[in-house]
């Protein structure tokens, strides 16, 4: 289902998609519909930052939620990956990521619906 929006100061026009195929022998069936209604758009800003760290000098990075993570080798620094989406409905500004070991990790300024940023330190 896709979704297209337009809108004014106070109200939006929203188009919603849908389309359904279907195979018979070898034929492929298609058909699509619409969906139009005016009104209010439901704001949703949502941020999510994903924290993964290397052991191996940058070869893989993991998730390590769970303590006690990796065993980091006697003469390799961890890297660490910051992946952050904007998994909201509207465009954010101003985005600041910070660690609670390594201080400020970058700023962007701006990020749109389901923009991913990656960020990777060797501290």
């Amino acid at each position: 289902m896709d979704e297209e929006v337009f809108s004014s100061p106070t109200n939006i026009l929203l188009i919603h998609t849908v389309t359904a195929t279907g195979n018979y022998e070898g034929q492929t069936v298609t058909d699509s519909d619409q969906a139009y209604y005016f009104g209010q758009e439901q704001l949703n800003p949502s941020i999510t930052i994903e924290k993964l760290v290397s052991v191996d000098n940058g070869a893989t990075f993991i998730s390590a939620n769970e303590s006690p993570g990796p065993l980091l080798p006697e003469g390799v620094s961890p890297q660490f990956r910051f992946i952050v989406t904007n998994t909201g409905n509207v465009p954010l500004q101003n985005v600041i990521v910070t660690d609670n070991v390594y201080g400020f990790i970058a700023n962007v300024p701006s990020m749109n619906p389901g923009d991913v940023q990656v960020f990777t330190i060797t501290p």
